[in-house]
C-alpha cells in the first residue's frame, strides 16, 4: 500500500477528526469529554478542529476517556523521524 507524506496541519486535522469520531461514538458532549480528560473546553475544540498541537499527556488523557490507545487516535498516521535530525521528521498516511 502506498504512503503519502502529509504536513503537520493535515496530520492535526486527521487526529482531530479521529477525536471527534471517538467522542461521538461514546455519546459524550465536548464539555463532558473535556471535563473527563481534564482539559480546557477551548483546547478540546481546537484539537477537534485540528488547530491545536496537544502534548503527549493531553493525548493520553483523551485516549483514556475513550478507552483506547493513543495510536488509535492517530489512525493511519505514522511519525517518521529523520536520522540525526534531533527529533525532526514527517508524518505519513499509510
Amino acid at each position: 500500500m502506498p504512503t503519502i507524506t502529509v504536513d503537520e496541519r493535515t496530520a492535526r486535522q486527521i487526529f482531530g477528526g479521529n477525536v471527534v469520531h471517538r467522542r461521538e461514538l461514546t455519546g459524550l458532549t465536548r464539555a463532558e469529554c473535556a471535563e473527563r480528560a481534564a482539559v480546557d473546553l477551548d483546547e478540546l475544540i481546537a484539537i477537534e478542529a485540528g488547530t491545536a498541537e496537544p502534548g503527549v499527556f493531553t493525548v493520553a488523557e483523551v485516549a483514556e476517556v475513550f478507552g483506547c490507545e493513543t495510536d488509535d487516535l492517530m489512525g493511519d498516521l505514522r511519525w517518521i523521524p529523520v536520522a540525526g535530525q534531533n527529533g525532526r521528521g514527517h508524518y505519513e498516511l499509510v
